[in-house]
């Protein structure tokens, strides 16, 4: 398993995601995605800070 897969490829991963007001934001940029940190550095340069933030938060609490 690799972090793509943990964070959002995985089906119980993409269910926390969907609960989430970040689901939409997740499913533009994970379909133009070339790989995890560059999905994530996309998302801090495209973004505004309070979503990036609860991004954050929701990764986090998936790893965990």
């Amino acid at each position: 398993e690799n972090e793509w897969h943990c964070f959002f490829g995985c089906i119980s991963s993409q269910e926390v995601w969907k609960e989430t007001e970040e689901w939409q934001h997740i499913e533009k940029h994970t379909a133009e995605a070339n790989g995890c940190v560059a999905m994530i550095f996309e998302m801090l340069a495209e973004l505004k800070p309070k979503i990036m933030s609860r991004i954050a938060m929701v990764m986090w609490t998936i790893w965990w």
